[in-house]
């Protein structure tokens, strides 16, 4: 997507621009789609197309990976109650980090701040789901995993159903609706996504702070 300056205001402003005044009188239907899919494979929005947009969604699975080789470390040295609590602010703000991004920085910026969530993400994932069976007899581990795995797509459900609510209510902020949704709808709903996840941490508060010193190793050796 190429940009050109906008006069003396130094905003940039895309070569293709949309003008919907003709739909649905001198245009059909399927003409406007068309219109519409060529402007998002030209990259309008972040002025990326649908090829770049997708290099930087790997950055997210980077830090998932990444942290997947430290973790058991990371358990072993602070214990499960620390991690899941510090850890847990930093997944939320590196979500709510999220509706700061605009086109204006580089690439590797919006790099990062998906690498950094991937990262968090997962340390709180692979703690919560291993803290779970931490204190559960072997002859109920067969049912707890059943009930577990039923609760996490519930979870996960619920997770798209408050993501849904969340962009809606940016758009009734901003005088929107389903078809004329903008970033800033999505801005608002990540700081809500974000700030549910900082409602989470609360209950953290009430472990133990040796909770599954068992698994994680963590005080071994101490007096």
């Amino acid at each position: 997507m190429k940009f050109r300056k906008l006069g003396d205001s130094g905003v940039d402003v895309s070569l293709i621009w949309l003008g919907t005044m003709t739909w649905g009188e001198q245009n059909t239907e399927t003409e406007a789609h068309e219109q519409i899919a060529y402007a998002l494979a030209q990259g309008v929005g972040f002025g990326m197309n649908a090829f770049e947009s997708g290099l930087l969604t790997p950055a997210v699975f980077a830090g998932n990976l990444s942290m997947k080789l430290i973790t058991t470390q990371v358990m072993r040295c602070f214990g499960f109650r620390p991690v899941l609590i510090v850890n847990g602010v930093l997944a939320a703000l590196s979500l709510a980090a999220m509706s700061l991004l605009t086109p204006t920085p580089p690439k590797f910026a919006i790099a990062a701040v998906l690498f950094a969530s991937g990262l968090s993400r997962s340390l709180q994932f692979t703690a919560l789901n291993t803290l779970s069976f931490a204190d559960v007899p072997k002859a109920q581990m067969s049912g707890a995993s059943a009930l577990s795995s039923t609760l996490f797509q519930m979870t996960m459900g619920v997770g798209v159903a408050v993501g849904a609510i969340a962009l809606r209510i940016g758009e009734w902020m901003h005088g929107h609706d389903a078809h004329s949704i903008g970033p800033e709808d999505f801005s608002v709903a990540f700081l809500i996504v974000g700030l549910v996840g900082l409602l989470g941490i609360a209950n953290l508060f009430g472990l133990s702070r040796d909770a599954g010193a068992l698994v994680s190793g963590h005080g071994k050796g101490k007096v």
